[in-house]
Order: structure tokens, then C-alpha cells, then sequence
């Protein structure tokens, strides 16, 4: 028992050594974020790039984010924007402060690589839908492994929050 009990905390210590080797972090000008290796890629999950839109902030045009103390986790996927239909593809988290992106990269990608990126906005009649996506189409992964390109997803906030239209909110407050 007690060599399976050192050969399992080995093994363990294997395994969170490897994935804390697989970590990555990049400085951008609101803070650094933390990444992670997935297959041949590096991505970069739910960085936010606005602020909160909830409150005082509702149907108003989005606010810039500030700094952030530290390092912003984006190993997981963002909340996703509220919406009014729910089914099996709404994200698990959804709320206000859901204006955040993911990005993909080829491996190794440097600053002076200059990389062509390409932006996907999800679909769903601007009512639905999030940048995770189901069943994970939209993580792109699959196109900046298997190509010179950045990729990044986006959310948008969606139906009475984002495309109302009165006679005092004129606009396009989705983005």
C-alpha cells in the first residue's frame, strides 16, 4: 500500500507539473492574462473587453474596462450574455458582464510573427447564442492549429440589452 500510495503522488505531481507547464501568460494593456496549451494552439478564454454592462451601465454604449490587479485567469470560458431562449446551447454562467472574447494562436506565436486575424461573431438573430457555442464549433482551435492565423470569438450583448430601440436609446449598444 504504501509504494502504490508514493507511486500515485508521483504520478500526481507528474501530471500538475505538466499542466502548469502548459500555462502562458501575455501582457496586454489592460493586464496580463493567463493562457493555456490546448492540442497545438494557445488560448486565451473570456477576456474581457468592456466594462461591466450591467447597472448604471445598461442600455448604455459600452464603457472601457479598467486594469485589472494581477493576472486574469482565461483558462475558462467567459459568462455568456442573457437571453431569452433557453435551450440546450445557452452557456452554464450568463450575466451582465458578459462582453469578454476568446482568442486562439498558433503555438509559439510571437508579436513579430504579424499573424492575420480573424474575428467570428456568433450567430442567433442577435436574440441567442454565445462565443463558446455548441458542442465547442466555435473554438478556434480548429483553424489556428491548422493554420498561420489568430482567431478570436466575441460576445455581444443580445435582444432588449443589446438592439432596443425607443425614442431615447437609439443605436446599437450590442457590442
Amino acid at each position: 500500500p504504501m509504494a502504490r500510495t508514493a507511486a500515485l503522488a508521483l504520478l500526481v505531481a507528474g501530471l500538475v507539473a505538466s499542466v502548469a507547464a502548459q500555462s502562458i501568460q501575455v501582457t496586454t494593456d489592460t493586464g496580463v492574462v493567463a493562457g493555456s496549451v490546448y492540442d497545438n494552439t494557445e488560448q486565451f478564454l473570456g477576456i474581457p473587453y468592456a466594462a461591466d454592462t450591467g447597472g448604471a451601465n445598461r442600455f448604455q454604449p459600452p464603457q472601457p474596462r479598467a486594469a485589472w490587479p494581477g493576472v486574469w485567469d482565461a483558462t475558462k470560458w467567459g459568462d455568456g450574455c442573457y437571453q431569452t431562449h433557453h435551450n440546450a446551447d445557452v452557456p452554464k454562467n450568463i450575466s451582465e458582464d458578459c462582453l469578454n472574447l476568446n482568442v486562439w494562436r498558433p503555438k509559439g506565436t510571437t508579436a513579430s510573427d504579424k499573424l492575420p486575424v480573424m474575428i467570428f461573431w456568433h450567430g442567433g438573430s442577435f436574440a441567442e447564442g454565445s462565443n463558446q457555442g455548441p458542442f465547442y464549433i466555435y473554438r478556434g482551435s480548429n483553424l489556428a492549429g491548422r493554420a498561420p492565423v489568430i482567431v478570436v470569438s466575441a460576445n455581444y450583448r443580445l435582444g432588449a440589452l443589446g438592439f432596443v430601440v425607443t425614442d431615447k436609446l437609439k443605436g446599437n449598444n450590442g457590442l
